[in-house]
């Protein structure tokens, strides 16, 4: 059985225009997002948080658990 999932995205809260880099010590070319900033600290996440990344076309979901 397929999974139903509905997902709403609201526009509220900062957003910060980034670039996708290449990770390093990788022969290929190997993308990586780095985010350290004050806005996750606001956003709830602190040093040690769990988090569970999804991945999706044009999308990266990052949820604190």
């Amino acid at each position: 059985m397929n999974e139903a999932k509905l997902i709403m995205r609201l526009s509220y809260g900062p957003k910060r225009e980034m670039t996708i880099l290449e990770a390093p010590g990788d022969d290929k070319q190997k993308p990586m997002l780095r985010i350290a900033n004050r806005f996750l600290l606001e956003s709830g996440f602190t040093v040690g948080s769990k988090v569970e990344v999804e991945y999706s076309d044009n999308f990266i979901t990052i949820n604190k658990i």
